[in-house]
């Protein structure tokens, strides 16, 4: 036992000394604030539900919501990467998409069908195991499909053990990490102007971002979020994901409804 007790305090004492990182990320890292504000000639009553619309489609849901004013409110998003972590992996067949539609739905190429393995699959590539709604026809909301690059073929499937290897490689620490965003809507005029932000979560709380002052006048409050600085997230925490996501919705919006 004396000669165990130095031990258990060295592991002691080297946890401890373990250095830890804040983790202080967002989409303004990669996004200014012009380029996260847009404005709509349409009424926020009728822009709002829209912008609800694609931010559930891609998993993130509105969990709170501010009135500042008559003619200003903020939304509170948040959820997994679910949709966006598996964007360009192949699936459980080894079916690699070949694109994705402008709510993150895999869409894969023609020869699809031209796997013998696909024959018991649905006949519809583009509708997600488990789903009982076909994805592959455009979005409603006006965008088009996005078929990404030339067809890759497919291929047949691996062993499950090489499979379970790989997605326990890939998907290591992802499940852990989410996204929030905050979506500001002020009517001026005739028009809608929204201001997004966006933050890394880590099993689901976001830490303080740079952008968190202008969110000042809705109560939000913010704590600090520390990591072991060793932690294998930290590539996922950087706002790369949440930039990815508001960009491809003010995209989206703007197929629907000209910007100003």
């Amino acid at each position: 036992m004396r000669k165990l007790l130095p031990l258990l305090v060295l592991f002691v004492f080297a946890a401890a000394c373990t250095p830890m990182k804040t983790i202080k990320t967002s989409s303004l890292v990669f996004l200014t604030p012009a380029g996260a504000t847009i404005a709509i000639a349409r009424p926020s009553a009728e822009v709002v539900p829209a912008v609800e619309q694609l931010f559930g489609d891609r998993g993130f849901a509105v969990y709170d919501r501010k009135d500042v004013s008559t003619t200003d409110k903020v939304l509170f998003f948040k959820g997994n990467r679910d949709r966006i972590n598996r964007r360009g992996r192949p699936d459980q067949y080894g079916n690699t998409p070949t694109g994705y539609d402008a709510y993150g739905n895999p869409t894969y190429g023609p020869q699809y069908n031209s796997n013998p393995y696909n024959a018991n699959q649905p006949t519809n590539p583009n509708q997600p195991y488990g789903s009982t709604t076909a994805t592959g026809q455009p979005p409603t909301t006006g965008a088009t499909t996005n078929t990404g690059a030339s067809p890759t073929a497919t291929t047949q499937p691996r062993s499950g053990t090489a499979d379970s290897a790989q997605m326990r490689e890939q998907n290591y620490v992802s499940r852990d990490v989410g996204s929030w965003f905050s979506v500001r809507a002020t009517t001026e005029n005739n028009r809608t102007v929204l201001k997004f932000y966006g933050k890394p979560t880590v099993f689901n709380a976001e830490g303080c971002g740079q952008g968190d002052s202008d969110l000042r006048d809705t109560g939000y409050s913010c704590r600090e979020l520390t990591v072991r600085a060793d932690w294998p997230g930290h590539q996922l925490v950087e706002g790369r994901e949440e930039t990815q996501v508001i960009s491809t919705i003010i995209a989206v919006l703007g197929e629907r409804w000209p910007l100003q």
